[in-house]
């Protein structure tokens, strides 16, 4: 496991969107207007992996121009960067799934732990609170002042006088200490009055407070090995530190796998087109390319998300003949209660989470359409998997193939603040690179080529669960 800080991960996206910004200000103003910002919170995250992207294609283009085949580019170069863009603008890459750009096709991705660094209470020093792959430790007593149960001594059968040392012999609050024996709690003396004096049933006891020092004495000398126990309330305000959490990173590996497309149109039907439509027409074939890479790169990580989804929720559909008496309008709002059930299976597989996107298939999102609240992000037109809508602060990405994803079929994934917290990850390394590809055998047709390498990973499980119309 290697660990580094997440504070300097997040002054880096900082910094890298603020000089990104400048240098892509076109790129960057695209992604704010795009569709996935209306669909979720763009972060400097998603500025700083575009520019790495766009970074990417600056280096092929000199890469190209070292070994002489610039030219072969053509006119691309002038829509190359504004593709680019329509990869996080307008792709469901963004909303499914944390991006990292990766430098090198066989490389690590990263998981954020919340670790413990001290001991106290429930919990040991190194113990991870937060997993993304095992989910939530709950801890007790570790940040609270309240010290309850601690073990200061034991009994031998035999003494009777104890001097006991509390809060590793630093001060405690003049609040309520209480002394008791483990086998027999109700042998037990308390300060009352924080005084100093302690007093109750089978014993009594003296107490310095500023050393956190008990003197107690009991009527009848505790069994051997009879734990002796005390509770009281630390002085935050004379500790030496504050227990202490880390937030570290984790790292996965995940491999780059290349994706082409190629687009073929003849001479006289490009000149047609371009007389008629203008310079559209090469950006419609571009558009198209990369639609069509980006719909298999959303696919292969859906695909992977439900074959490790976790639990199933249903909605059974409004039936007129057994929902007697209730119009479908009003039976549709139960929809959302079926949803929040499906919250609750992330909730017990991992300790944490809400649904912020529901991947569906066709019918499934046509019924979300018509309820309250729906509001439609997309006219239908894409190739593939695309943004739909957003019901009830819940993304909806659409999944027209019913062999993708059946038509009642539902995903809801849990998505966080941070871009460290996501079922899946996205991991572009050579982002959609466009290119004029060798002619073929009949010289008047004229051919273009998409091609990109990334990887998708789809990291916890519990994140992702079944939420199905039935």
């Amino acid at each position: 496991m290697t660990a580094i800080n997440e504070d300097q991960l997040n002054e880096q996206n900082t910094r890298l969107a603020e000089g990104y910004w400048k240098k892509y200000k076109p790129q960057m103003k695209s992604l704010e207007n795009g569709l996935v910002n209306k669909a979720m919170n763009l972060t400097e995250h998603h500025m700083a992996q575009l520019g790495m992207q766009l970074d990417q294609w600056g280096h092929y283009t000199k890469m190209m121009e070292a070994n002489g085949s610039l030219n072969t580019l053509g006119e691309l170069p002038s829509v190359a960067l504004d593709v680019i863009t329509a990869t996080m603008s307008e792709s469901i890459l963004p909303v499914i799934a944390s991006t990292q750009t990766i430098k090198s096709q066989n490389s690590l991705i990263w998981f954020k732990d919340i670790v413990a660094l001290d001991s106290k209470g429930n919990v040991t020093a190194g113990d991870k609170l937060v997993q993304p792959d095992k989910g939530v430790k709950t801890p007790k007593g570790y940040a609270s002042a309240q010290v309850t149960g601690e073990v200061a001594g034991a009994g031998d059968g035999i003494a009777k006088a104890f001097t006991l040392t509390l809060n590793g012999g630093q001060s405690v609050r003049r609040q309520n200490v209480r002394v008791y024996l483990a086998s027999t709690p109700a042998i037990f003396c308390k300060d009352f009055e924080g005084k100093g004096k302690a007093y109750g049933d089978g014993c009594s006891a003296t107490i310095d407070y500023a050393g956190g020092i008990v003197q107690v004495t009991f009527d009848v000398a505790p069994a051997n090995l009879d734990n002796i126990l005390v509770d009281y309330v630390q002085n935050m305000e004379e500790m030496t530190d504050v227990r202490r959490l880390s937030s570290q990173l984790r790292s996965d590996n995940i491999v780059a796998v290349p994706y082409a497309l190629k687009g073929v149109s003849g001479m006289f039907q490009m000149f047609e087109l371009r007389n008629t439509f203008g310079d559209s027409a090469l950006q419609d074939m571009t558009d198209d390319l990369v639609r069509g890479i980006n719909s298999e790169i959303g696919g292969d990580l859906i695909s992977k998300y439900k074959a490790n989804a976790l639990g199933t929720t249903t909605f059974t559909d409004y039936n007129p003949a057994v929902n007697t008496g209730v119009s479908e309008t009003d039976y549709i709002e139960s929809y959302s209660f079926r949803r929040s059930e499906a919250e609750s299976v992330i909730m017990s597989n991992t300790g944490r989470g809400v649904i912020k996107v529901v991947i569906a298939g066709h019918y499934h999102c046509a019924k979300v359409r018509g309820m309250k609240g729906f509001n439609l992000l997309n006219d239908g037109g894409s190739i593939g998997s695309h943004i739909f809508g957003t019901h009830k602060g819940v993304t909806y990405v659409r999944v027209p193939d019913e062999l993708l994803l059946g038509k009642n079929a539902g995903l809801g994934i849990f998505t966080g603040a941070k871009p460290l917290e996501s079922a899946g990850v996205y991991a572009p390394y050579m982002p959609l690179t466009i290119g004029q590809a060798p002619l073929g055998p009949n010289p008047l047709t004229d051919q273009k080529v998409a091609a990109s390498m990334a990887g998708t990973k789809a990291v916890v499980a519990g994140y992702v669960t079944n939420f199905n119309i039935v």
